[in-house]
Formats: structure tokens, sequence, C-alpha cells
């Protein structure tokens, strides 16, 4: 059954060395949207370098990275907490 709902991305970015830790925070966002979203009408589609860009040439990866993932809002950014706990409260803020 479909739904209105407001969609925000989530841009989960970090270091090439922590791979697994990113595919967590995926599947948070994830689990995220299977409890709340019908309730709350929002969707929260996680985005990665990995999954939503393209190879291109012609600056540095950080410029086209921003090129391509730019929108006409200034993201807000935030932080992930560290603790499980932590981790429900934020969650449950959106």
């Amino acid at each position: 059954m479909s739904y209105n709902s407001k969609v925000f991305n989530v841009m989960i970015a970090s270091p090439g060395d922590i791979v697994s830790e990113r595919s967590i925070i995926r599947d948070a966002v994830y689990e995220w949207n299977a409890v709340h979203s019908k309730s709350r009408n929002i969707v929260l589609p996680p985005i990665g370098w990995e999954s939503h860009l393209s190879p291109e040439m012609g600056g540095s990866p950080q410029e086209i990275i921003n090129k391509q993932i730019s929108s006409p809002k200034k993201p807000e950014i935030k932080e992930m907490p560290a603790s499980e706990y932590d981790k429900q409260v934020w969650f449950n803020r959106l």
C-alpha cells in the first residue's frame, strides 16, 4: 500500500577502511524505515559514493562527489552516536 511521505537522503561516508561499519549504519537506516517510515511519513534512503556516484574525470575526487550529490539545500550534518542506547535515542529524534 502506498502513502505520502517526505524523503530525506542520508549520505553515509567514511574512510575506505571501515566498509563493514558503513554497512551496519546502512542496515540501521533500513531498519528505521521499516519500523517508522509509515507512521512518521518520512523515508530515509541511505546513499553513498559506492552506490550513487559514477566515475568522472576533471576535478579532485571530493569535488566530483560534491557535484554529483549536491542538492539545492545545504545538507544537515549529524554524527552517528557510538553506543547502542545513543543510536536508539538518535533515531527516535527523527
